[in-house]
């Protein structure tokens, strides 16, 4: 568990603030059935997290070489915006709004460090109504390395000026949950498609249901510290 209250929170994106995991996986089943490849819910847990490269080599494995990727990369995106699009505010998980308030009423820096480009994150942050409440954002465009290598959340860290280990990562990824530990940054996992295994539990500063539930802890942790220091 973090020991002091964290300078900076660095949120992953999708199925960490918005339910758009399950949306990706929708997106690419019709694509599937449109070209005419099976597309399992092996897969996405598999490329949760993981950048363009990352996905491509998992679905070269999948699929062959020789396989149309980026055509059918190109055909989820489509669909996935539409379906975003229809849900709007709709997407934004449980607990993601009062997490965000809760954080800037104590000060706390907040940054996304995602996989998806800039103009993805942009459009979600725009039809959520949440494109003022970050100090800083990293796309996947912006790193030589995705995760689960640490690159995008320690230039997000530099970015802001604060140490790496006096920031919080959230994730609900697996690449992602690597990349903040081998980056020495602190790191709570938040289920979404992914169940935490025993490696998550043993390796991670917090597990969690829900962004609900981090707050809670981050308000007791509070609590806590106060009470202590009434009694120095």
């Amino acid at each position: 568990m973090i020991n002091k209250e964290p300078e900076l929170v660095i949120f992953d994106m999708d199925g960490l603030m918005f339910d758009t995991e399950r949306l990706s996986h929708e997106a690419w089943t019709r694509t599937g059935e449109e070209n005419g490849f099976c597309y399992t819910m092996d897969i996405t847990r598999k490329k949760l997290g993981l950048g363009k490269k990352g996905v491509r080599a998992l679905f070269v494995q999948y699929f062959g070489a020789d396989a149309p990727i980026e055509r059918w990369h190109h055909r989820s995106h489509e669909i996935k915006r539409q379906l975003v699009n229809e849900q709007g505010a709709g997407i934004i998980k449980p607990g993601l709004v009062s997490l965000l308030k809760y954080l800037d009423g104590r000060g706390i820096k907040t940054a996304i460090a995602s996989s998806s480009d800039r103009e993805m994150i942009s459009h979600y942050l725009k039809i959520t109504g949440l494109p003022h409440h970050f100090d800083h954002i990293t796309s996947g465009e912006e790193v030589e390395k995705s995760k689960p290598n640490p690159e995008i959340f320690l230039k997000t860290c530099a970015a802001l000026g604060v140490a790496p280990e006096a920031s919080l990562v959230l994730e609900d990824a697996y690449s992602g949950f690597e990349a903040a530990r081998s980056g020495g940054i602190p790191v709570f996992f938040v289920e979404d498609l992914r169940e935490p295994d025993r490696h998550i539990d043993a390796g991670a500063d917090g597990v969690f249901k829900n962004l609900a539930e981090v707050q809670h802890f981050l308000e007791n942790r509070e609590a806590a510290e106060y009470n202590k220091s009434k009694h120095l």
